[in-house]
């Protein structure tokens, strides 16, 4: 999934924010990974497991 910004007014192309699913059991990893994508500049959805990975994919994928 890509997500894009607003364009700076000056007609050039929005920049895209790369969207990272993570889906990790152990909470205190998946914070620690979730907080490192983001200072990379990812967009994140962090989850604990498949089923909440399946119902967040559904989401995204609604008009």
């Amino acid at each position: 999934m890509v997500a894009f910004s607003p364009t700076d007014g000056e007609g050039s192309m929005p920049r895209s924010t790369p969207w990272v699913l993570l889906v990790l059991t152990g909470a205190r990893k998946r914070q620690q990974v979730r907080r490192w994508l983001e200072q990379a500049g990812c967009g994140v959805e962090a989850v604990s497991g498949v089923e909440d990975a399946l119902e967040c994919l559904n989401v995204m994928k609604r008009p």
